[in-house]
């Protein structure tokens, strides 16, 4: 149970990094950067508290 909450994670985290460079790809897409940004700033706040 614990390892598959730690499997999440680390997608989690790892999915993280992936819109981030999504993020500097699609600058010009705004609204596409604004969710992506949403996403990105949500998990970084949930790294951040651990």
């Amino acid at each position: 149970m614990l390892h598959d909450t730690c499997s999440k994670l680390d997608s989690i985290i790892t999915d993280s990094e992936n819109y981030q460079l999504l993020v500097i790809m699609l600058k010009d897409q705004t609204t596409m950067d604004e969710k992506i940004q949403m996403i990105t700033d949500g998990a970084y706040y949930e790294q951040a508290k651990y």
